[in-house]
């Protein structure tokens, strides 16, 4: 059961539209198609890192990262995080784990205090993003050369393989 994207019912029936696996799916209650995985990632964005600094005796970094549309945040972080990596961003609003309502360790993202300074999203590991494979606690880095900032993440890790 999930909230609909299109009539906004939660806890709706749905059916994949066809067997592409491209996240597709038929509302059972209001009858429309929407994609399943962007109700997963709702409040999620690809984010490139603008500036990166030491927060004095925290083993902290405040970062500022832009997010796309304009949307420039402070994330503060323990992870290993430099100037022009590309991250996924958990912002204000997104369930971690992704889109896991139904997970009662599941918690939604707001702006907090981290070491006394304001942060206003959380960098994501694998775990977070329901993806397989990777490790919990290490931030997931995208390759530049594929994302933009401010788009949705990809539905699954991407591969690291070199050709």
């Amino acid at each position: 059961m999930v909230r609909c994207e299109v009539c906004l019912a939660d806890d709706v029936e749905v059916e994949p539209v066809d067997d592409s696996g491209d996240g597709m799916v038929f509302c059972l209650s209001c009858g429309e198609e929407f994609n399943i995985d962007a109700a997963k990632y709702k409040n999620f964005a690809v984010g490139v890192v603008l500036s990166a600094a030491g927060i004095p005796k925290k083993d902290l970094k405040k970062t500022t990262v832009d997010v796309g549309n304009d949307k420039i945040l402070q994330i503060v972080t323990n992870g290993h995080v430099d100037v022009g990596d590309f991250l996924i961003v958990a912002m204000e609003g997104a369930i971690v784990p992704a889109g896991s309502t139904e997970d009662e360790d599941a918690i939604t993202v707001k702006p907090m205090s981290v070491g006394s300074v304001k942060s206003e999203g959380m960098f994501c590991d694998s775990p977070m993003l329901a993806w397989k494979g990777g490790c919990n606690g290490v931030i997931q880095k995208l390759d530049s050369s594929s994302y933009l900032p401010g788009q949705s993440p990809p539905n699954a890790k991407p591969s690291t393989r070199r050709n």
